[in-house]
Protein backbone atom coordinates (compact mmCIF):
# COMPACT_ATOMS: atom_id res chain seq x y z
CA UNK A 1 0.00 0.00 0.00
CA UNK A 2 2.02 3.29 -1.29
CA UNK A 3 5.37 1.15 -1.50
CA UNK A 4 6.10 -2.15 -2.75
CA UNK A 5 7.93 -4.13 0.04
CA UNK A 6 11.67 -5.16 -0.33
CA UNK A 7 12.58 -7.74 -3.04
CA UNK A 8 8.97 -7.68 -4.30
CA UNK A 9 8.74 -8.87 -7.61
CA UNK A 10 6.21 -6.53 -8.82
CA UNK A 11 6.11 -8.14 -11.88
CA UNK A 12 4.49 -11.06 -10.61
CA UNK A 13 1.70 -9.42 -9.24
CA UNK A 14 1.51 -6.83 -11.65
CA UNK A 15 -1.31 -8.63 -13.39
CA UNK A 16 -2.57 -5.24 -15.61
CA UNK A 17 1.17 -4.14 -15.82
CA UNK A 18 0.81 -0.38 -15.02
CA UNK A 19 3.58 -0.66 -12.84
CA UNK A 20 1.76 -0.84 -9.48
CA UNK A 21 -0.16 -3.35 -7.09
CA UNK A 22 -3.43 -2.10 -6.81
CA UNK A 23 -6.89 -3.25 -6.88
CA UNK A 24 -7.49 -4.12 -10.25
CA UNK A 25 -4.33 -6.78 -9.95
CA UNK A 26 -6.49 -7.53 -6.89
CA UNK A 27 -9.37 -8.71 -8.48
CA UNK A 28 -7.30 -10.27 -11.24
CA UNK A 29 -5.19 -12.37 -9.58
CA UNK A 30 -8.79 -13.92 -7.93
CA UNK A 31 -9.85 -14.25 -11.35
CA UNK A 32 -7.25 -16.16 -12.08
CA UNK A 33 -7.03 -18.17 -8.77
CA UNK A 34 -10.71 -19.25 -9.44
CA UNK A 35 -10.51 -19.45 -13.29
CA UNK A 36 -12.93 -16.64 -14.51
CA UNK A 37 -12.38 -14.09 -17.20
CA UNK A 38 -13.70 -11.11 -18.53
CA UNK A 39 -17.39 -10.63 -18.79
CA UNK A 40 -19.23 -8.19 -20.39
CA UNK A 41 -20.39 -6.35 -16.96
CA UNK A 42 -20.53 -2.36 -17.24
CA UNK A 43 -20.46 -0.22 -14.39
CA UNK A 44 -22.09 2.99 -13.43
CA UNK A 45 -19.81 5.66 -11.15
CA UNK A 46 -20.13 4.46 -7.79
CA UNK A 47 -20.76 7.48 -4.86
CA UNK A 48 -19.00 7.06 -1.59
CA UNK A 49 -19.83 8.87 1.83
CA UNK A 50 -17.58 10.08 4.68
CA UNK A 51 -19.11 10.89 8.03
CA UNK A 52 -18.08 10.98 11.32
CA UNK A 53 -17.70 7.33 12.43
CA UNK A 54 -18.75 5.69 9.32
CA UNK A 55 -17.93 5.05 5.68
CA UNK A 56 -20.79 4.47 3.69
CA UNK A 57 -21.15 3.25 -0.39
CA UNK A 58 -24.06 4.33 -3.45
CA UNK A 59 -23.51 1.49 -6.16
CA UNK A 60 -24.74 -0.41 -8.81
CA UNK A 61 -24.22 -4.15 -7.85
CA UNK A 62 -21.54 -4.49 -9.92
CA UNK A 63 -18.23 -3.11 -8.06
CA UNK A 64 -15.98 -5.92 -6.50
CA UNK A 65 -13.24 -3.96 -5.05
CA UNK A 66 -12.31 -0.37 -4.08
CA UNK A 67 -9.28 1.60 -3.29
CA UNK A 68 -9.33 5.01 -1.44
CA UNK A 69 -7.45 7.38 0.64
CA UNK A 70 -8.04 9.15 3.57
CA UNK A 71 -5.95 12.43 4.65
CA UNK A 72 -5.56 13.76 8.19
CA UNK A 73 -2.93 14.70 10.54
CA UNK A 74 -3.61 12.20 13.48
CA UNK A 75 -3.79 9.08 11.56
CA UNK A 76 -1.95 6.66 14.13
CA UNK A 77 -4.80 6.33 16.11
CA UNK A 78 -7.34 5.69 13.52
CA UNK A 79 -8.43 2.40 12.99
CA UNK A 80 -10.96 1.10 10.44
CA UNK A 81 -13.36 -1.98 10.34
CA UNK A 82 -15.21 -3.55 7.65
CA UNK A 83 -19.06 -4.15 7.97
CA UNK A 84 -20.02 -6.19 5.01
CA UNK A 85 -19.54 -9.62 6.08
CA UNK A 86 -17.31 -11.80 3.93
CA UNK A 87 -15.20 -9.14 2.31
CA UNK A 88 -11.07 -8.57 3.20
CA UNK A 89 -10.11 -4.40 4.02
CA UNK A 90 -6.35 -3.89 4.70
CA UNK A 91 -4.60 -0.71 5.00
CA UNK A 92 -1.46 1.22 5.53
CA UNK A 93 -0.76 4.84 7.33
CA UNK A 94 1.84 6.48 4.82
CA UNK A 95 2.76 10.16 6.25
CA UNK A 96 -0.94 11.97 5.92
CA UNK A 97 -2.87 9.22 4.38
CA UNK A 98 -4.11 6.29 4.92
CA UNK A 99 -4.07 4.25 1.96
CA UNK A 100 -6.78 1.20 1.82
CA UNK A 101 -8.43 -1.28 -0.77
CA UNK A 102 -11.51 -3.79 0.08
CA UNK A 103 -11.67 -6.71 -1.70
CA UNK A 104 -13.86 -10.28 -1.71
CA UNK A 105 -11.80 -13.39 -1.71
CA UNK A 106 -14.16 -15.03 -4.00
CA UNK A 107 -14.64 -11.44 -6.19
CA UNK A 108 -18.42 -11.20 -4.60
CA UNK A 109 -19.35 -7.54 -5.96
CA UNK A 110 -20.85 -5.00 -3.56
CA UNK A 111 -24.29 -5.39 -2.61
CA UNK A 112 -26.76 -2.62 -4.67
CA UNK A 113 -28.11 0.42 -2.86
CA UNK A 114 -26.65 2.54 -0.39
CA UNK A 115 -25.01 0.34 2.26
CA UNK A 116 -22.47 0.70 5.13
CA UNK A 117 -19.14 -0.15 4.29
CA UNK A 118 -16.74 1.00 7.19
CA UNK A 119 -17.01 1.95 10.54
CA UNK A 120 -13.73 4.25 11.44
CA UNK A 121 -12.76 4.27 15.10
CA UNK A 122 -11.08 7.38 17.08
CA UNK A 123 -12.50 9.03 14.25
CA UNK A 124 -9.82 12.07 13.49
CA UNK A 125 -10.69 15.32 10.58
CA UNK A 126 -10.29 13.04 7.82
CA UNK A 127 -10.68 13.94 4.33
CA UNK A 128 -10.52 12.09 0.63
CA UNK A 129 -8.05 11.49 -1.02
CA UNK A 130 -8.21 9.48 -4.57
CA UNK A 131 -10.33 6.80 -4.81
CA UNK A 132 -11.25 3.99 -7.05
CA UNK A 133 -13.39 0.90 -7.96
CA UNK A 134 -12.60 -2.00 -10.04
CA UNK A 135 -15.85 -4.06 -11.19
CA UNK A 136 -15.24 -7.82 -11.71
CA UNK A 137 -13.40 -7.98 -15.37
CA UNK A 138 -10.96 -6.31 -13.54
CA UNK A 139 -12.02 -2.94 -14.95
CA UNK A 140 -11.19 0.52 -13.59
CA UNK A 141 -14.94 1.99 -12.43
CA UNK A 142 -14.99 5.79 -11.19
CA UNK A 143 -15.77 6.96 -7.47
CA UNK A 144 -17.32 10.01 -6.61
CA UNK A 145 -16.63 11.54 -3.04
CA UNK A 146 -19.02 13.27 -0.64
CA UNK A 147 -19.29 14.25 3.12
CA UNK A 148 -21.94 12.65 4.72
CA UNK A 149 -25.09 11.92 2.90
CA UNK A 150 -27.26 14.28 4.91
CA UNK A 151 -24.45 16.99 3.86
CA UNK A 152 -25.08 16.31 0.83
CA UNK A 153 -28.76 17.02 0.44
CA UNK A 154 -29.37 20.83 -0.65
CA UNK A 155 -32.30 23.02 -0.79
CA UNK A 156 -32.81 27.06 -2.11
CA UNK A 157 -36.13 28.87 -2.75
CA UNK A 158 -35.73 31.89 -5.38
CA UNK A 159 -36.63 34.62 -5.65
CA UNK A 160 -36.14 35.46 -2.56
CA UNK A 161 -38.37 37.26 -1.11
CA UNK A 162 -41.00 36.75 -3.26
CA UNK A 163 -44.87 37.56 -3.64
CA UNK A 164 -46.04 33.98 -3.05
CA UNK A 165 -44.83 32.53 -6.26
CA UNK A 166 -41.33 30.62 -6.22
CA UNK A 167 -39.00 28.32 -7.35
CA UNK A 168 -37.49 25.31 -5.01
CA UNK A 169 -34.10 23.95 -6.02
CA UNK A 170 -32.72 20.76 -4.43
CA UNK A 171 -30.64 18.40 -4.92
CA UNK A 172 -30.29 14.23 -3.78
CA UNK A 173 -27.14 12.56 -3.47
CA UNK A 174 -29.32 9.26 -3.73
CA UNK A 175 -32.19 8.18 -4.60
CA UNK A 176 -35.25 9.57 -2.54
CA UNK A 177 -39.01 10.31 -2.08
CA UNK A 178 -39.11 13.32 -1.76
CA UNK A 179 -41.96 15.89 0.62
CA UNK A 180 -42.44 19.44 0.72
CA UNK A 181 -44.16 21.30 3.29
CA UNK A 182 -44.78 25.35 3.61
CA UNK A 183 -45.06 26.16 7.45
CA UNK A 184 -45.47 29.37 9.58
CA UNK A 185 -43.40 30.54 12.22
CA UNK A 186 -45.53 28.31 14.80
CA UNK A 187 -44.94 25.29 12.65
CA UNK A 188 -48.35 25.46 11.03
CA UNK A 189 -49.12 24.03 7.39
CA UNK A 190 -49.91 27.05 5.67
CA UNK A 191 -49.72 25.41 1.37
CA UNK A 192 -51.27 22.16 1.46
CA UNK A 193 -51.26 22.21 -2.49
CA UNK A 194 -47.41 22.12 -2.14
CA UNK A 195 -47.62 18.44 -1.36
CA UNK A 196 -48.19 17.77 -4.97
CA UNK A 197 -44.63 17.67 -5.37
CA UNK A 198 -44.04 14.75 -3.82
CA UNK A 199 -42.66 12.08 -5.92
CA UNK A 200 -39.46 9.62 -6.18
CA UNK A 201 -36.12 11.26 -7.56
CA UNK A 202 -33.01 9.92 -8.57
CA UNK A 203 -29.86 11.46 -7.13
CA UNK A 204 -29.29 14.76 -8.83
CA UNK A 205 -30.53 18.36 -8.81
CA UNK A 206 -34.25 19.25 -9.63
CA UNK A 207 -36.17 22.62 -9.63
CA UNK A 208 -40.07 22.82 -9.21
CA UNK A 209 -42.12 25.80 -9.63
CA UNK A 210 -44.64 26.28 -7.27
CA UNK A 211 -47.27 29.08 -8.13
CA UNK A 212 -49.22 31.74 -5.73
CA UNK A 213 -51.67 30.70 -3.14
CA UNK A 214 -54.29 32.92 -2.47
CA UNK A 215 -54.60 31.74 1.05
CA UNK A 216 -50.56 32.63 1.21
CA UNK A 217 -50.22 36.17 3.78
CA UNK A 218 -47.43 38.25 3.82
CA UNK A 219 -44.82 36.87 6.51
CA UNK A 220 -41.92 34.52 7.35
CA UNK A 221 -42.52 31.09 6.45
CA UNK A 222 -40.13 27.54 6.59
CA UNK A 223 -40.16 25.50 3.30
CA UNK A 224 -39.16 21.78 4.44
CA UNK A 225 -38.39 18.94 2.31
CA UNK A 226 -37.98 15.87 3.68
CA UNK A 227 -36.06 13.26 1.64
CA UNK A 228 -37.08 9.12 2.53
CA UNK A 229 -33.82 7.73 1.05
CA UNK A 230 -35.58 4.25 -1.06
CA UNK A 231 -32.91 2.10 -0.12
CA UNK A 232 -32.75 3.10 3.77
CA UNK A 233 -36.16 2.71 5.21
CA UNK A 234 -37.32 4.77 7.85
CA UNK A 235 -34.33 7.10 7.52
CA UNK A 236 -35.55 10.81 6.81
CA UNK A 237 -33.34 13.99 5.87
CA UNK A 238 -35.11 16.99 6.64
CA UNK A 239 -33.61 20.56 5.09
CA UNK A 240 -35.37 23.95 5.80
CA UNK A 241 -35.02 27.07 4.05
CA UNK A 242 -36.89 30.10 5.29
CA UNK A 243 -39.48 32.17 2.56
CA UNK A 244 -40.09 35.50 3.10
CA UNK A 245 -43.48 36.67 1.46
CA UNK A 246 -43.72 40.10 1.06
CA UNK A 247 -47.83 40.64 -0.46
Amino acid sequence: MGQNPPGFIVGNADVNGDGFINVLDIIAIVNIIMGGGKTSVISEPADIFLSPGLIRLQSDGTLAGLQFELIGTQLHGVDLRIVQDGYQLVFNIVGDKLLGIIYHPQNTPIPAGTVDLINIVNHQALRWGKVSGANTNPDKVAVNTHGSIAEEFFLEVFPNPNIGAFTARFRLPVTSRVQFSLVDMTGRCVYAGINLAEAVYDKGTYSIDFLKDPTLVRGIHMLQLNALPVNEPGRIITKRVKVVIIE
